[in-house]
């Protein structure tokens, strides 16, 4: 546990690239998904009309309808955001600590459950810091529920997705013995993430024939 401290402090450039990026993010975000709560109740829309307007409903409907899938989209592009930025920086880094960890190992220094627990846990601290830098800006910018609650469980889930993507970092990373070879399959392992994550198709619409079939045990 104390020398994954230590190598963590060693190496404060992942940590300042970490917050340069996200402070890159939040920059875009800010002024591309401002204020999307921009709903209107179609349904007391012109009530004061004696003869309701059909044009002036539909109109309400699809605007709202161009609000919902732009806030969809914003929650997306976070959850996907969070996934590339901790998962491929994860791979690269462990390559360089492979080949200690591998002749330690080798030796009956410790398990490798123990070496994979400490590096998580002092890793813990700025994976908390950065989704919680940028749930801070992003969140009321973008016009989110005003809800302590929410804020609370949005920003729960996007430090869970950060573990998760680091933890799925460690493990590519250890598959390969290049830095080469991981870094090309990492996209390979994100595609069925991003491709069945709800966003691109509808995952009611995939039945369970073939050759959809393949894609349920996913």
């Amino acid at each position: 546990m104390f020398r994954s401290w230590i190598l963590a402090q060693r190496e404060p450039r992942i940590t300042r690239a970490k917050l340069i990026q996200t402070c890159i993010v939040v920059a875009f975000l800010i002024p591309t998904f401002w204020q999307l709560n921009d709903y209107e109740n179609c349904d007391d829309f012109d009530t004061t009309a004696t003869v309701p307007d059909p044009a002036s409903f539909a109109s309400c409907k699809a605007f709202n309808d161009v609000v919902f899938h732009s806030m969809v989209g914003a929650m997306y592009f976070l959850c996907v955001m969070q996934m590339f930025l901790n998962f491929l920086p994860t791979v690269i880094v462990f390559q360089s600590e492979k080949p200690v960890f591998v002749r330690e190992r080798a030796s009956n220094m410790y398990d490798i459950w123990i070496y994979a627990t400490t590096k998580m846990i002092a890793e813990i601290p700025i994976m908390l810091l950065v989704p919680l830098i940028l749930v801070i800006f992003v969140y009321p910018s973008i016009g989110f529920q005003d809800s302590l609650k929410e804020f609370s469980q949005f920003y729960f889930i996007l430090a869970l997705m950060v573990q998760a993507a680091t933890a799925m970092g460690y493990f590519l990373s250890s598959a390969f013995n290049s830095e080469t070879a991981a870094v090309a399959f990492a996209p390979i392992l994100n595609l069925p993430l991003s491709l069945l994550g709800g966003y691109m198709i509808n995952l009611n619409s995939i039945k369970g024939e073939f050759p959809q079939a393949l894609l349920e045990w996913l």
